[in-house]
């Protein structure tokens, strides 16, 4: 994530993180599509981050290219058309580091609308519904426990 406030961004945080987060995933998408060919139709699933509705000022380089890879997905959908299906999953926290201890994250479920993480396996489970639906393009889902319904002051770390 690398911790960057608006203060410590620089020139070479916000380009790694929009390489990795927002350059790499279009590219690779613009590669996947022209590799199928004109009859074949993929499905294309970006991870994002439930920050990119209610963002804080930390982590301030990846939050920025995650919201910009999130907006792509609307553009990238309708340029893509009949060529690809393009969505998006924004999970909340789901695998926590060792910057969290357990008492931490049983309070951050008690915060979310669900009182509830999200698995590892919801948000798979989001991916293969997305990968799977035929009619379904242009669309993110957040995967979180309702946490993209409230705004936190800071990352769920610093909590």
């Amino acid at each position: 994530f690398g911790q960057d406030d608006w203060q410590a961004m620089t020139l070479e945080t916000l380009e790694a993180h929009f390489r990795l987060n927002m350059f790499a995933p279009l590219l690779l998408a613009q590669a996947l599509v022209r590799a199928a060919g004109p009859t074949n139709r993929p499905a294309i699933v970006n991870i994002l981050d439930q920050r990119i509705a209610n963002p804080h000022g930390d982590q301030l380089s990846y939050t920025l290219s995650k919201q910009s890879l999130a907006a792509s997905v609307r553009s990238m959908a309708a340029s893509f058309a009949g060529r690809a299906r393009y969505n998006g999953v924004a999970p909340g926290l789901v695998i926590s580091t060792d910057d969290y201890t357990a008492d931490q994250e049983v309070r951050l479920a008690d915060m979310m609308p669900l009182g509830k993480l999200p698995s590892p396996s919801a948000v798979a489970d989001a991916v293969v519904y997305l990968a799977q639906a035929q009619d379904v393009t242009g669309q993110v889902i957040f995967v979180d426990g309702g946490a993209h319904l409230k705004s936190f002051d800071r990352d769920f770390m610093h909590l």
